[in-house]
């Protein structure tokens, strides 16, 4: 696996220290979020990903979307300015401070629960997922937007 596996507590104490790295007024390198709107977007994903939220996607991303798996889980990291769920999409300015402890505390738990938990989930769009395709997007994703933030 060409990505640290999320569910080691090394990755996931680096993700924190990079995570504590960021302010209230870290500039973004790319994309229209502010850092606030990345800590609130990054819990709604892990939230999917703990199975308390399901993905509002179109039937038609519902269908395609196992085939699309590829792209989620390829050697390549994420491209600049992607397109998101609509769920996804944070309009509101949350607080910072609560936003980051809670990013925390789901990555804790997300890691904590394990592997094997991890692969019991479906993806509302991609599928059945196995632990390690679970390590892969989840850490992708947040190392996605962590970058964002050049942290």
């Amino acid at each position: 696996m060409p990505y640290p596996s999320i569910f080691e507590q090394a990755t996931v104490n680096q993700l924190i220290e990079r995570i504590n790295q960021l302010s209230p007024i870290t500039e973004r390198k790319w994309g229209t979020m502010s850092v606030n709107q990345m800590l609130e977007h990054q819990i709604r994903v892990f939230n999917v990903a703990l199975g308390n939220e399901k993905i509002k996607a179109p039937f038609l991303l519902k269908l395609v979307g196992p085939f699309l798996k590829g792209t989620l889980l390829n050697n390549k990291d994420f491209g600049h300015n992607g397109p998101t769920a609509k769920q996804y999409i944070v309009v509101n300015e949350p607080d910072f401070e609560a936003g980051r402890t809670k990013l925390i505390q789901l990555l804790q738990q997300f890691s904590s629960e394990g592997i094997a938990v991890a692969a019991t989930r479906k993806h509302d769009i991609f599928g059945k997922l196995t632990g390690e395709e679970w390590s892969i997007a989840m850490y992708k994703h947040t190392d996605h937007h962590l970058r964002q933030f050049g942290v």
